[in-house]
């Protein structure tokens, strides 16, 4: 078969199936085109905030460490847009220069120090008793003989020399080995580490003792795991480039300095809404909060660049999202209560029973109460057959629709 034959068949195959299945080729055409609606719409209205390029704050991957990991995913959890791609980079930077990771740092090497002064101190422990049992194997006792025959006696003079000379190397191992254990105590530098430790913390229990209001905690919380204050929302919100170093500060430059804030009327909701909105939008003291809320109430969704791979995500998204057709899932639900399985397998059975009936009613001399059988089984057997017949027609009505 050639190839613009098999070309040929194949189009002549699709062409039959979309004309069979004309309500299966009028959703695989208008569907699409109901998501790139979807999808245009969302780009094009609701967007009151128009930004001509957003600078998103840098977050470390996993790959940096579980530490600047979760700190980026924390303090930079509102994904806030900034007009700069300055202020954007000032994040990452400070992270490493936080106390927080500071203190983790200096356990890290406290740890790794304890550790490797352990392992030495182990190791000369370990030399040390080995060259202790080889000493004492390469000693043989001067009173015994290989063959276990006693030697003669020697003189008192020379016994009494070998036994202090002997006596002099064990003391010599004894001080070795407790030199060597007496380095497994921690030294000065691990002492100043403790110190440095016991230090943080004694500030980190200071500032939560001294300072009970709820904006100095914050604030204390957010330096010592974010640094400097890298992306507060009191600075992304001050209209001046000065750092804010409290909540009253704020909302004293705020009183002083009041800022004209519009708000643009949104006619796809209700009034309430509008008032509540513009509420949160217009007023100084609220609006730092709403900035942070705004995101999952109002549903602003930012777009990344317009590029093959983004699209890609956005319809494996779109898909994954659409709800499901509930027509199709109750007509399918009840064309398939039943199971056809065991309805074929006991048709069998009915149509065995009612020949046996029938059988029986006609013959009267075999013994059979055939009143019995019809009071008692006929019934269920018409009722059976009735439901597996409606049943093979709603199957059929299911197919010829789909």
């Amino acid at each position: 078969m050639g190839f613009f034959l098999q070309l040929k068949l194949l189009l002549w195959k699709n062409y039959v199936i979309r004309t069979r299945r004309k309500v299966h080729c009028v959703v695989e055409l208008v569907w699409p085109l109901c998501l790139f609606t979807l999808l245009m719409l969302i780009r094009t209205k609701g967007l009151f905030q128009k930004v001509h390029q957003c600078h998103f704050e840098d977050k470390p991957m996993p790959s940096a460490g579980q530490l600047l990991f979760y700190q980026g995913l924390i303090c930079a959890f509102n994904n806030t847009c900034h007009a700069s791609a300055d202020i954007a980079d000032r994040s990452y930077s400070t992270i490493q220069t936080t106390d927080l990771f500071l203190m983790i740092h200096d356990a890290k090497s406290f740890s790794k120090y304890a550790v490797a002064k352990n392992q030495e101190a182990i190791k000369k422990f370990t030399q040390s008793a080995m060259a202790l049992a080889e000493e004492i194997k390469k000693q043989k006792n001067p009173l015994l003989k290989t063959d276990l025959e006693y030697h003669h006696r020697p003189p008192p003079n020379n016994l009494s020399l070998e036994i202090s000379a002997q006596m002099k190397r064990l003391d010599a191992l004894h001080g070795e080995l407790e030199t060597n254990m007496a380095e497994l105590a921690p030294s000065l530098e691990i002492i100043n580490l403790w110190e440095r430790l016991n230090i943080n913390y004694d500030n980190i229990t200071a500032i939560l003792k001294d300072n009970p209001i709820i904006d100095e905690i914050f604030l204390r919380l957010h330096t010592f795991m974010c640094g400097n204050k890298t992306n507060m929302t009191l600075d992304m919100l001050s209209h001046n480039q000065l750092p804010l170093n409290s909540l009253q500060s704020y909302l004293e430059s705020i009183s002083k300095h009041p800022a004209e804030l519009h708000y643009e009327y949104d006619t796809e909701i209700s009034k309430e809404c509008n008032a509540i909105y513009e509420k949160l939008e217009t007023t100084p003291s609220l609006k730092f909060i709403w900035r942070i809320v705004k995101p999952y109430i109002r549903g602003k969704i930012i777009f990344s660049p317009n590029t093959t791979v983004v699209k890609r995500v956005l319809k494996r998204l779109s898909d994954k999202l659409v709800g499901p057709n509930l027509a199709s899932l109750s007509k399918e639900a009840e064309a398939l209560k039943y199971d056809a399985y065991i309805y074929l397998s006991s048709l069998h059975e009915l149509t065995y029973i009612k020949e046996l009936y029938n059988l029986q009613n006609s013959s009267h001399d075999d013994g059979f109460d055939s009143n019995t059988l019809h009071s008692s089984i006929y019934d269920s057997v018409i009722k059976a057959q009735e439901q597996i017949k409606n049943y093979y027609e709603k199957l059929q009505k299911f197919k010829k629709k789909n």
